[in-house]
């Protein structure tokens, strides 16, 4: 059984910190730039286009990730939050590779995953 948490370990931290972000968007209201970038991938999925008919600051690449994953599983704020939290888990599980590989101590390790975390749950919130 050890050696199959060994083999999946990856795998098993994007899927727990997915869900985990996931029930943290269900509990806690919008914040921040959550509904503004929620409209923009809206207005993406409608047919409007980038810099033409909506003003966005920052590069365009999460809008058209979101638009596409809005456009195959509906276009809604449950779909955009699904989007958001497999974002963030996938980011916490690239920190957790980079973290990793630092020869650090452990408890350097568990505070460099702390504040990854935060980074996560802020960055698309």
């Amino acid at each position: 059984m050890k050696s199959f948490f060994n083999r999946h370990a990856i795998l098993i931290i994007f899927v727990l910190t997915s869900c985990l972000f996931i029930l943290q968007r269900m509990f806690f209201p919008p914040t921040g730039d959550t509904l503004f970038n929620f409209e923009g991938i809206r207005i993406i999925v409608s047919g409007y286009v980038l810099y033409k008919d909506i003003n966005i600051i920052v590069t365009p690449l999460f809008y058209f990730l979101g638009a596409l994953f809005a456009w195959a599983f509906g276009n809604s704020f449950l779909s955009y939050n699904i989007f958001c939290s497999i974002i963030s888990g996938g980011l916490f599980t690239m920190y957790y590779l980079l973290i990793r590989e630092l020869k650090v101590g452990r408890k350097t390790r568990i505070a460099l995953l702390t504040l990854a975390r935060n980074d996560c749950i802020f960055v698309y919130n």
